[in-house]
């Protein structure tokens, strides 16, 4: 065989090799060259003939090349569960984390990635967005139909943040969050994130939650909250793959249920915050952990509503809740009903509530006998030994005090 008959047969060959078609001509070589290089989107042929289609399927529109927006504007007489989307105008006033927020100042924020580890081998590929405008809730979804429109989707979501007051995400602060802001640098894009005011609402979520339920997911969340099971939803550990198949063989068969099951996340995202106001404003009636919420109000400085709260639903309050509202009524000086408390919980064992019995005994009623039966049940050691020294010895000095004669 010439050599020039075994170079062709190699080429073909190594066409073969790579799912590409046999190469038949020095320009189809240039051609492979050219798109081997470091940089090259190998995607784009493909994907250019197959995004105007899929832009149309979607209900979309191509916003640059490589970029689809998908666009949505809901009603807010319109429902998302059981609840109704009006609910979003209403200003947070019982969440500690959101008190003071704008409502029509909000951006609730979705990714779908190509995985979960993060950092710069991570990419996102569907950006989705919402917030209110002219009296409607307005969904706008960037979409990836290839590589090169990733800096055109990411400064779409930078000036869409820039007119934000607030960022409102679902455990954005640990993934979305700064995956976006590992983007922005990479593609030299000023960040937008950074400094600007970013909601979690996964935190208050666990706080309240974590308790009664089996675990905090959104889609436990929405569950729960929300009144929402979905029906025909593609799995989020499907997204992936359901880009990949079409980033490599144009195939946009899945790629509608991504879209969809992100339009979903937004929108529970954002009946999430409303729910979660209400479900601390009253947490009885939402399922919530009481002395969760009692311990936000606190901390938000909240004192008087934390003990009404707490003094309403005492039949509900585990053995913890019912110190912090012993402790809270003990600082407004309602000491006979701390003691009620403290009495109750010390006979199920609990050495705290016995400490502050004794405590009370000794230095409000003086009543040293009492408060020396309440050290007994104190866990041994010399702390106790101590207490129970000095109340015997105050106790004597009682009982040996000469009776004043009128």
């Amino acid at each position: 065989m010439a050599l020039r008959d075994r170079l062709a047969a190699l080429r073909r060959q190594s066409g073969a090799q790579l799912g590409e078609p046999a190469l038949t001509s020095e320009s189809s070589l240039a051609e492979r060259i050219r798109r081997l290089r470091p940089g090259a989107d190998r995607s784009q042929p493909l994907a250019a003939r197959s995004e105007a289609q899929l832009a149309r399927s979607l209900g979309g529109q191509m916003l640059a090349p490589g970029l689809v927006l998908i666009e949505t504007s809901l009603g807010l007489q319109e429902r998302h569960g059981r609840r109704p989307l009006h609910w979003l105008t209403e200003p947070p006033g019982d969440l500690p984390e959101a008190r003071g927020l704008d409502p029509t100042g909000l951006l609730y924020l979705d990714t779908e990635t190509t995985g979960l580890a993060g950092g710069t081998g991570t990419l996102v590929f569907l950006l989705g967005m919402a917030r209110l405008e002219a009296g409607r809730l307005r969904l706008s979804q960037y979409l990836l139909t290839r590589l090169a429109g990733e800096a055109a989707m990411l400064e779409q979501g930078a000036a869409r943040l820039e007119q934000a007051s607030a960022l409102v995400t679902y455990n954005g602060r640990s993934f979305d969050g700064p995956l976006l802001s590992a983007r922005f640098r990479l593609a030299g894009i000023a960040d937008r994130l950074e400094g600007r005011a970013h909601l979690d609402l996964l935190p208050p979520v666990r706080r309240a939650f974590s308790a009664p339920w089996p675990d905090c997911r959104l889609a436990t969340a929405e569950q729960r909250l929300l009144g929402l099971r979905r029906s025909g939803d593609l799995p989020g550990a499907l997204a992936p793959q359901a880009w990949l198949a079409f980033l490599r063989q144009g195939n946009p068969d899945m790629l509608s249920g991504v879209v969809r099951h992100n339009r979903w996340d937004l929108l529970s995202l954002a009946l999430l915050l409303p729910a979660l106001d209400r479900a601390y404003r009253d947490p009885a009636a939402w399922g919530a952990d009481l002395h969760a919420a009692a311990r936000s109000y606190l901390r938000d400085g909240r004192e008087d509503l934390a003990l009404q709260m707490l003094d309403r639903h005492q039949a509900r309050l585990d053995p913890l809740g019912l110190l912090t509202l012993a402790r809270l009524l003990k600082r407004q000086g309602r000491w006979e009903q701390a003691a009620a408390i403290w009495a109750r919980v010390a006979a199920s064992g609990s050495s705290a509530a016995s400490e502050q019995l004794a405590k009370y005994h000794e230095h409000v009623r003086r009543s040293y006998r009492d408060a020396l039966e309440c050290t007994a049940r104190l866990p041994p050691g010399p702390e106790r030994q101590r207490r129970q020294e000095r109340l015997r010895h105050k106790l004597a000095a009682t009982l040996c005090r000469p009776v004043r004669q009128r």
